[in-house]
């Protein structure tokens, strides 16, 4: 990822509360927005159990986690998912023993990550876009998601290449934050 410009001026102002994206077309809620993922909860278990070291190299490498790595985890996840590639985020070991051991919680993988990408590059009603990211929060995996916005019609300076963004958490002991 390339580095900011230096001297950039980002500006953040409380502009009310985010008016995240309603369900789709067929009334439906993006998927695993509103729930956990399964097939990820199955392959970590799975892991634990079959395979320790593919297991702690998942959890500690490819899952976005609460220390200084966490960008890069977020950015790293965001790319391959923009890319469609499930490989350049679980990794080519993880993907071999899931394709030795059990090709149908691959395919469960790939399916929900293809569906995760289509609702990340599709924006909603009022031009959100959605992005779920797999977090590791230590105890278990959660979800961060952020939606972002580009510029628009309410965009202060009606240059239309701002970019409005919130990040939306479940915490432990606060609940759920919308920064």
């Amino acid at each position: 990822a390339d580095a900011l410009p230096k001297g950039l001026r980002l500006t953040l102002d409380l502009a009310g509360p985010p008016r995240p994206p309603s369900a789709g077309t067929d009334g439906r809620a993006p998927p695993l927005v509103a729930r956990g993922w399964p097939a990820l909860e199955d392959t970590i278990t799975l892991l634990k159990r079959g395979a320790p070291e593919l297991h702690r190299i998942l959890i500690g490498t490819q899952l976005a986690r609460p220390d200084s790595t966490l960008a890069s985890g977020i950015i790293m996840f965001l790319a391959a998912l923009k890319a469609g590639d499930i490989v350049a985020w679980l990794g080519e070991d993880v993907v071999r023993a899931l394709t030795r051991s059990r090709p149908d919680l691959l395919r469960r993988l790939n399916e929900d990550f293809r569906e995760l990408a289509r609702v990340a590059d599709d924006p909603g009603a009022g031009d959100w876009r959605v992005a779920v990211i797999p977090f590791n929060a230590q105890t278990a995996v959660e979800q961060v998601r952020i939606l972002t916005r580009r510029g628009g019609r309410d965009d202060p300076d009606g240059a239309g290449e701002s970019t409005r963004f919130v990040v939306d958490v479940t915490l432990s002991r606060l609940g759920r934050i919308q920064i």
